[in-house]
């Protein structure tokens, strides 16, 4: 529950005409222990780099529906990056899949050390100057469909390499909506800008505690994996997280 110093602070961010966006984080949803355990030991158990406090990605990918908003993606980490802190859960909708078709896909796996915060250019008026997670270096797989086809054939030819699959927004707004369009030609990324900025937010102050910023790890699954817990895999841990003024 918020304090009355908090919701002033709030009140007078939005007075002074400080956007939700440009606030900080001082709560995030306290998780399952078993739920936030079990997804630890699963990332473990396929070769995931899991460390106690370091952020940690993992997509859910629902591949029924082409082209359509139907994805999830969970945020992991303990509070205060520590390996003693109390657990962090954060689920939000998007895409693993691309919107356009003959586009490449980011085939299901481990990807350990996958992204790093950069700069792209060509995001500067989609989200604050232009940050999204890059490859930078880092290898991944992805599978490419025929030109005009929505998915890749079972037999397509996959390629290992930095293809700068990126995790970056989807929009630009919180409007819900169902068709990724030209969002994504194999890139990976929330709906909802709120939640990108969410995720962003925390990856900053993880790197805050560092004399660089670190690379981050990512798990691609499916949306039928029955070993995620289901209320990971039903985005039951969607919460806004508090924030107060910086």
């Amino acid at each position: 529950m918020e304090t009355i110093l908090t919701i002033l602070r709030r009140i007078i961010a939005t007075v002074m005409g400080k956007s939700l966006q440009a606030l900080r984080p001082l709560v995030n949803p306290e998780p399952d222990k078993i739920d936030f355990e079990t997804l630890r030991d699963l990332i473990l158990e396929h070769g995931g780099d899991y460390k106690e406090g370091k952020p940690f990605l993992v997509g859910l990918r629902d591949s029924s529906n082409f082209g359509k908003f139907n994805d999830f993606f969970a945020l992991m980490y303990r509070e205060g990056f520590t390996k003693d802190g109390a657990p962090r859960l954060f689920t939000f909708g998007g895409t693993t899949d691309p919107g356009k078709k003959g586009s490449a896909w980011l085939c299901l796996g481990m990807y350990n050390k996958l992204w790093i915060r950069g700069e792209r250019k060509s995001f500067k008026k989609f989200c604050k100057n232009g940050i999204v997670l890059r490859q930078n270096g880092s290898k991944c797989r992805i599978i490419r469909a025929a030109k005009g086809a929505n998915i890749p054939a079972p037999d397509a030819y996959q390629k290992d390499g930095d293809f700068d699959i990126q995790f970056h927004p989807m929009g630009t707004t919180n409007k819900e909506k169902m068709s990724i369009g030209n969002w994504s030609e194999g890139c990976q990324g929330p709906m909802k800008i709120s939640n990108y900025y969410e995720v962003l937010r925390t990856l900053e102050n993880f790197d805050d505690r560092h004399t660089k910023p670190q690379r981050i790890s990512y798990w691609l699954t499916s949306l039928k994996n029955k070993d995620v817990p289901l209320a990971i895999r039903t985005n039951q841990y969607n919460t806004r997280m508090v924030y107060d003024a910086k």
